[in-house]
């Protein structure tokens, strides 16, 4: 059985979560299929970069006969056309507990047109991977901040074994979300689709529908295996994401207070709106809820962009 996983690239502050995420899937992925553009998804010109930082920074050596990088020099949401593309917007492409203030912005037309663009973008791998590889490969459809734990062999003996016995060749494994530090826990529920080359073959389904398509059988194990790390970097970073991803359209005001009360990042502040699980918490580590790499090197790893009284400022603040 080979493991591949795509992923798309954007900007250079993802390169220590790009680290991360090679560093902790060696031992089981053949190829990591990166595609990048030349432009953002909001359109505007960046040049390339994932293959000048995998060169040029030794921490990569090891990871490059395993990489392909797809590029391309084109601004791919130019082509799309409001009529054409308004499924975008149906909601069955979005988890259900996706925030209003997203679904209201996906109701501006450049906002559907910079997910087009993220969509045409993660599509770059598909030839590459049903040209290059059999019947019996499997493709998982992820992000850099996205990663796998495959440090651990019996990890991997299970999810493998998980996968031949019930012949699975579409499925979603839950991925554990942290947001803004590493060990700042998001109760929001979030998978990676895996396919098999066979299964891709056959169906009509975009990257983009596989990501969002909840309705999946679920690969649960007992120790967790996928990881998410949004918007970890230093605030710097962090500003520059608002600007570049598909949903976005936050300001730097909503940014400053998601920090301050550590949640989700909220367009119009609507306390009411949120739910438990929209509220963050910085947590104790442990063998359960994190890699053994991101626990031994936590302290250098640390953002710390959360205010450390957040607690403290919900309550003064009637955030309930």
């Amino acid at each position: 059985m080979k493991i591949v996983n795509t992923f798309i690239f954007g900007e250079a502050h993802e390169a220590d979560l790009l680290y991360l995420k090679l560093k902790l899937e060696d031992h089981l992925i053949c190829e990591w299929i990166i595609t990048e553009c030349s432009y953002t998804f909001k359109g505007v010109h960046k040049g390339f970069l994932a293959r000048k930082i995998i060169n040029s920074d030794d921490r990569f050596k090891k990871f490059v006969p395993k990489i392909k990088i797809i590029e391309v020099d084109e601004n791919l949401g130019i082509s799309y056309r409001e009529n054409k593309f308004r499924w975008i917007t149906d909601k069955r492409h979005y988890f259900y507990d996706y925030s209003i203030a997203t679904k209201t912005i996906l109701n501006n037309t450049m906002q559907r047109r910079a997910f087009y663009a993220q969509n045409r973008q993660r599509e770059l791998a598909k030839p590459y991977f049903m040209k290059n590889y059999k019947k019996d490969a499997y493709l998982i459809i992820s992000d850099t901040d996205e990663m796998f734990d495959f440090t651990c062999s019996s990890k991997i003996e299970s999810f493998c074994e998980e996968i031949l016995s019930r012949e699975l060749t579409l499925f979603n494994v839950p991925r554990m979300k942290f947001c803004y530090d590493f060990d700042n826990y998001s109760f929001q529920k979030r998978f990676v689709p895996i396919i098999s080359r066979s299964r891709l073959s056959s169906i009509s389904s975009s990257f983009l529908d596989l990501r969002t398509d909840i309705s999946l059988p679920i690969l649960m194990l007992s120790d967790k295996l996928c990881f998410e790390y949004s918007f970890c970097f230093d605030l710097t970073a962090m500003r520059r994401k608002l600007t570049t991803v598909a949903a976005s359209g936050f300001t730097n005001e909503d940014l400053d207070l998601a920090l301050k009360a550590n949640h989700r990042l909220l367009r119009k502040l609507k306390y009411r709106e949120l739910t438990s699980n929209e509220f963050f918490h910085k947590i104790k580590l442990n063998k359960q809820n994190s890699p053994k790499y991101i626990r031994d090197n936590l302290d250098r790893l640390r953002t710390n962009n959360v205010n450390e009284a957040y607690c403290e400022y919900r309550l003064n603040n009637t955030i309930v």
